[in-house]
């Protein structure tokens, strides 16, 4: 049997670096579950924060990644679709499900940063993930 793996991360909000992912350049991160440090590839973890009047670029995660969003602070606009056209407006509490190849980006039209959870099936597959502008 298995055993359970405790994490100390620190504060929630401190040592975020910028996210270096195609397409979000103005995102910050925090990792929490990595392949490395949980010896896994099946999922991942990471903090992330959009600051206000920042977006992200359209894209499509890899076929075979599911991501839930979990929107700690900040409010904003997620849209959906070939041309962004499905416009849902997100809040603190709410749950962002993503399944696999769905074209999204996020938009931060609020006065504060959007700070979210991030949890990521396959996190090996992001090396497959379509950034599209």
């Amino acid at each position: 049997m298995g055993d359970i793996k405790i994490f100390k991360t620190g504060h929630l909000l401190t040592d975020f670096q910028k996210a270096g992912l195609p397409g979000a350049e103005t995102v910050f991160r925090k990792p929490l579950l990595t392949p490395e440090s949980i010896g896994t590839e099946a999922i991942g973890m990471a903090l992330f924060v959009l600051p206000a009047g920042q977006r992200t670029k359209p894209h499509v995660h890899a076929s075979d990644s599911h991501t839930a969003i979990y929107v700690i602070q900040g409010t904003g606009t997620s849209h959906v679709g070939e041309e962004g056209e499905h416009v849902h407006r997100t809040h603190p509490g709410d749950v962002i499900y993503i399944p696999p190849g769905v074209k999204h980006f996020k938009i931060n039209d609020g006065q504060e940063p959007i700070v979210a959870a991030v949890f990521r099936t396959n996190i090996g597959s992001m090396k497959h993930d379509q950034h599209l502008e």
